[in-house]
């Protein structure tokens, strides 16, 4: 429980989309803002989105999606009729803020990865590739990003009931379809995402038979071998 009073100058939506966790922060995303709470310090506070935030021009509505990097950094993706864009939330106590860290165009992907875009014909006419047919009829949302390097995005038809899954890496700049679909809360294939933030176990060193082990700099847990499997 926090004892922290929060006030926020704007109407939100209530339902919470997403909760993420690092570095001993917990996010809540309310579709324009993150509220955020420090479990050691009990503080918490707001944070709008970063398109708002940074005020981002934006091209028909935003699709966007935030979860933690490997170092517990808070990344939020978002998605548009011009293309994607990837922000990392940095900062120290409550003084946080977004900055752009990889931006790509779909007129850019399609070039680099067009055969990935096969099942949107409607794109690749004879003036040349049409990248806003890609969000003019089809549902495009960035779903997740792993190792901070690559971003998960679902493509559904208005009609489909799933996501075809695409996986975008943002260092080569490629893209390629994986072959999965993911189904919509409605679906009766709901998806779960649990990503633990446990210690490592220390090594569990075994010591030759009859002995006890002295340990190791850094420390481990001594075991008695029984020789039983």
């Amino acid at each position: 429980m926090s004892s922290t009073t929060v006030y926020v100058d704007t109407k939100i939506n209530c339902n919470n989309k997403k909760v993420a966790y690092g570095r001993g922060i917990m996010y809540w995303d309310y579709q324009e803002i993150v509220l955020w709470f420090d479990i050691a310090t009990d503080m918490a506070g707001i944070v709008k989105m970063p398109w708002i935030q940074l005020g981002v021009e934006v091209k028909g509505p935003v699709h966007h999606d935030i979860d933690t990097s490997a170092n517990g950094m808070l990344v939020c993706t978002t998605i548009d009729k011009g293309g994607l864009i990837v922000y990392h939330l940095v900062g120290v106590n409550t003084d946080f803020s977004w900055e752009i860290k990889h931006e790509r165009r779909w007129i850019d992907m399609m070039k680099d990865s067009i055969s990935a875009f096969g099942f949107c014909h409607s794109m690749q006419l004879r003036s040349g590739l049409q990248p806003e047919r890609l969000t003019e009829r089809r549902l495009v949302r960035p779903i997740g990003v792993v190792d901070g390097r690559f971003v998960y995005i679902g493509v559904r038809q208005e009609w489909k009931t799933k996501d075809k899954i695409m996986c975008y890496n943002m260092v080569t700049g490629k893209t390629y379809g994986t072959g999965k679909e993911l189904g919509n809360r409605y679906s009766k294939n709901p998806f779960y995402v649990y990503r633990h933030s446990m210690a490592n176990i220390p090594h569990i060193a075994v010591p030759a038979q009859g002995k006890i082990c002295e340990g190791s700099t850094g420390g481990c847990i001594c075991a008695m071998y029984t020789g039983e499997g």
